[in-house]
């Protein structure tokens, strides 16, 4: 990412209470403000106001989670009333920021209902429930397998959080699901550590239950190193499913970043900056872009 760019968010995530404008950033940055707004797009694949209005929006939602009252938020981001700011809210996110409000009362009565108290068989359960609704008997019973196979693969393997670590390819095949993906990359993205150095599983297991096909895309997964290529070279060697894969991990590895060492949250955060943003940007997937960025941000 370029340096003048990195600058700019800086500026901008200081300045989100504030008075903030192209002129603004662009005249502390010592660039024109044709110059900056053109750059700006550029790297980023949105333009500066867009840009500002997104983080503001997301920065308010994580303040109404936090319980404080909706009418200071639409002040403090700089909305000259409630009204005007539910209206954004509303446009960026589907839904009213008071329906926001009322989930988290919910949440904090049902707080001992899921989150880390859910283990991994319920987080199974309601996945393959949610496929159950979306797909064939003949599709559920591949991804069963998938399931069976992962277990057998990582026996009691935990994360640093100490959660079980098949909570992690769950999770990545929840967030491709989440993105209506076809049921094969869904199982692809529940499989995709099968291989890993310390798995359980050898070659012939998955080349037997799944297939060639399968077992070649799991280790491309397990060998693609976005530092050592260019976005244009990414998708000219790599199907999307692989690339989304990928995104997937790093998105659920974004979210549980906190259980690592201080020293490693501004390393993978400026990592998922540099590498993974573009790829996200270049594909459209505005939504997956932005929670990327904005855990990014958070660490650094």
């Amino acid at each position: 990412m370029d340096e003048t760019i990195k600058k700019s968010i800086i500026i901008i995530e200081d300045n989100l209470h504030n008075r903030l404008s192209i002129e603004i950033i662009s005249e502390q940055l010592g660039y024109s403000k044709y110059h900056f707004s053109k750059l700006f797009k550029k790297n980023m694949g949105i333009t500066v106001h867009n840009y500002v209005t997104n983080r503001r929006l997301i920065c308010s939602a994580k303040d109404i989670l936090k319980g404080e009252k909706i009418v200071d938020i639409a002040m403090n981001y700089g909305y000259e009333t409630q009204s005007g700011y539910s209206k954004a809210f509303v446009k960026k996110f589907g839904f009213p920021p008071n329906m926001l409000h009322a989930m988290r009362l919910i949440k904090e009565l049902f707080s001992e209902i899921g989150g880390r108290n859910m283990n991994y068989e319920q987080l199974y359960s309601d996945l393959r429930n949610t496929l159950n609704k979306k797909y064939s008997k003949d599709d559920i019973v591949k991804f069963d397998n998938a399931y069976k196979l992962v277990l057998e693969s990582l026996n009691d393997k935990k994360r640093y959080s100490g959660e079980p670590y098949i909570i992690h390819p769950l999770s990545v095949a929840k967030i491709l699901e989440t993105m209506d993906l076809p049921i094969d990359t869904v199982i692809l993205g529940l499989l995709h550590e099968t291989i890993s150095p310390d798995s359980k599983i050898n070659k012939d297991k998955i080349l037997n239950e799944f297939g060639e096909n399968i077992y070649q895309k799991i280790h491309l997964i397990n060998n693609l190193d976005f530092h050592e290529m260019n976005v244009n070279q990414i998708f000219s060697e790599y199907d999307d499913d692989i690339i989304m894969i990928k995104l997937a991990d790093r998105l659920h590895n974004m979210k549980t970043l906190k259980h690592l060492s201080q020293t490693r949250w501004k390393e993978k955060a400026q990592e998922t900056m540099n590498l993974f943003l573009p790829i996200a940007s270049a594909m459209e997937l505005e939504e997956l872009k932005m929670e990327l960025e904005h855990l990014s941000l958070e660490y650094m």
